[in-house]
């Protein structure tokens, strides 16, 4: 097969439409076309044809994980299902991963350990919700559940502590209540447990709360026989 003319279309300036004699035409990815050096007179055979619409793809298909992924960090298998949907091959998609993960911009270890930190240090939630945010982004759960036992254990991230995270939590919503303790405690357990903090921790929480209250009460009736 002969090359006609090499274009540039309208749309999608990464590309090059290749026109053979006898009208037939298809699309590659400008590096592609650059490297093989393809150009009006360019003899390609079928077999030849093939491997370049499948290096194309894949050069289309890491252009656009490498938009995707300068929007918003990734996880390997959300950018694989994103993808997926666009419509390229099994092995086209797991090239481009490949190369990418050699390129260091997917790494599911460092998106963990990044979300762990952070959610658990400034949104004072439980490991359980940031457990589940990590895995609706497609972190492996072995990963989630490693930078969130890495988050606690490391002193130099200033993470609180579960409990500590629960009681701060806890404390800051009994100070906008003004209802009696029975329904408080009712509330703060529910909004607690919906921040993914478990049974036990709520418990232990809201028995340092009530503590508290007892404490101040008492001090309160300190001051007035005084």
């Amino acid at each position: 097969m002969r090359i006609a003319k090499v274009s540039l279309p309208r749309y999608k300036k990464n590309l090059r439409t290749v026109v053979f004699e006898g009208g037939a035409s298809v699309k590659l990815h400008e590096e592609v076309v650059e490297r093989r050096g393809l150009a009006e007179g360019s003899e390609v055979s079928e077999l030849d044809l093939e491997g370049l619409k499948d290096e194309s793809s894949r050069r289309e298909a890491r252009d656009y994980s490498l938009l995707l992924l300068g929007y918003r960090t990734l996880s390997q298998n959300a950018l694989k299902e994103r993808l997926r949907r666009r419509g390229y091959a099994v092995k086209v998609i797991d090239g481009v991963l490949e190369e990418l993960k050699a390129m260091k911009l997917l790494d599911d270890a460092g998106l963990a350990r990044s979300m762990a930190e952070s959610r658990l240090k400034g949104a004072l939630v439980g490991a359980a919700r940031v457990r589940s945010d990590m895995l609706r982004r497609g972190i492996p759960r072995e990963t989630a559940d490693s930078a969130l036992a890495e988050a606690n254990r490391d002193p130099g991230n200033e993470v609180p502590s579960e409990e500590e995270r629960a009681y701060q939590l806890a404390a800051r919503r009994a100070k906008q209540m003004r209802t009696d303790a029975r329904t408080a405690y009712r509330r703060i357990y529910g909004y607690l447990a919906r921040r993914g903090f478990p049974p036990d921790t709520i418990d232990r929480a809201l028995a340092r709360i009530s503590a508290r209250r007892r404490e101040k009460e008492e001090m309160e009736r300190e001051d007035d026989r005084d």
